[in-house]
């Protein structure tokens, strides 16, 4: 089954698809445990700018979000707002020297 990505500009979204959104990320969190990820280990959100932790984040591609960015940006996916993670972060992006 195809699901429409077409424009849904406030589409309003479910409480239980906000359930559906956060429990994937806790899940998340969860694998990245078992697969040995250092509790300890940071990074700095693409979007929010902290230091946060790696455990439970995202990479979007080239963004990596902290799991709280994370499932924020996949509720306004949802809801239509955003249609992608760069559009998400925006003017935000870290710049790094290469």
């Amino acid at each position: 089954m195809a699901i429409d990505r077409g424009e849904r500009s406030g589409f309003e979204v479910t409480e239980g698809q906000r359930e559906a959104i956060e429990e994937a990320m806790r899940i998340i969190i969860e694998e990245d445990r078992d697969r040995g990820i250092d509790p300890l280990a940071r990074f700095r959100c693409e979007r929010c700018r902290r230091p946060e932790h790696l455990l439970g984040s995202v990479l979007y591609g080239d963004i990596r979000l902290c799991n709280l960015c994370a499932t924020t940006f996949e509720v306004a996916r949802i809801s239509g707002r955003v249609r992608t993670c760069a559009q998400y972060v925006g003017g935000r992006r870290i710049r790094t020297m290469s």
